[in-house]
């Protein structure tokens, strides 16, 4: 019976940390609900076990194309998301969250969080181009 659960439980675990399909991500950046053009003022990592990297990252809104939130041109946003910075040989998963740059500018796929004045990737891997 515990072998029977093990299995179980891998092969769901599995099925979590799957690479999702294209359409998902598009999926996910359509009903994002704020698409910006941001530039970065700032990046904070924190590493932490096994090769995750809690990201704060400081941002300049240049330009809005929708936002549920109310953001403007000029606004000063903080991102932050957990990516992995290297994954052991084999690893199955969804596409990580880039690491951003400073001074680089992406499209934006973004949600605000509910609790507190914070920015976090909406679309996955795909939240940054």
């Amino acid at each position: 019976m515990k072998k029977f659960l093990f299995n179980i439980t891998l092969l769901f675990s599995a099925k979590l940390l799957a690479e999702l399909p294209p359409y998902v991500y598009e999926e996910l950046q359509k009903n994002a609900p704020e698409l910006l053009l941001i530039k970065i003022n700032s990046v904070e990592t924190n590493v932490s076990l096994f090769t995750e990297t809690r990201v704060n990252v400081v941002a300049e809104v240049l330009e809005v194309r929708r936002s549920k939130s109310g953001l403007k041109k000029n606004d000063r946003i903080t991102i932050v998301y957990t990516t992995f910075t290297s994954r052991p040989r084999g690893w199955v998963g969804p596409s990580p969250v880039p690491l951003l740059e400073k001074d680089k500018t992406y499209s934006a796929f973004l949600r605000k969080s509910e609790e507190v004045n914070i920015y976090m990737p909406a679309a996955k891997g795909k939240s940054f181009q």
